[in-house]
């Protein structure tokens, strides 16, 4: 899983995020809807306590993970085509994600809304770089 990181008591993350799309019980995107309160990032907070797997739409670079007893942060960065993060803290696993994503969970099933999904012609590319900064604190 890229992205994926060790889950620790004092494991934050710190992004700031646009709107995200409210799933059905099989986790498919259903409707983008604002952000709600406790989704926001911003400033940081702690992943542990919290359960969640979600598509945001727009967000601003970089991500910022910290392990602040562990000295360590991991910037996450990714030109404008990932223009979609994923964050999945599962219940109870050792382990969380943040994943840039170029679009929607699900999106080549809805070509009638704007889901980032790109069908490229034949012989046609589509590029990105993302970046992975790992910072001692």
């Amino acid at each position: 899983m890229l992205g994926a990181s060790l889950r620790s008591a004092d494991a934050r993350l710190d992004v700031g995020l646009g709107r995200m799309w409210r799933t059905d019980a099989a986790l498919f995107p259903q409707a983008l809807v604002d952000l709600p309160a406790d989704g926001d990032f911003t400033g940081g907070r702690a992943v542990d306590p919290l359960h969640l797997d979600a598509v945001f739409v727009g967000w601003r670079r970089p991500a910022r993970i910290d392990w602040p007893s562990d000295g360590l942060a991991l910037d996450i960065s990714a030109d404008p085509v990932f223009d979609r993060l994923v964050v999945f803290i599962p219940p109870g696993q050792p382990f969380f994600a943040v994943e840039p994503v170029s679009h929607d969970t699900d999106g080549f099933n809805h070509p009638e809304r704007d889901s980032g999904a790109r069908i490229l012609a034949p012989g046609a590319t589509l590029s990105g770089t993302m970046r992975f900064t790992v910072h001692r604190r």
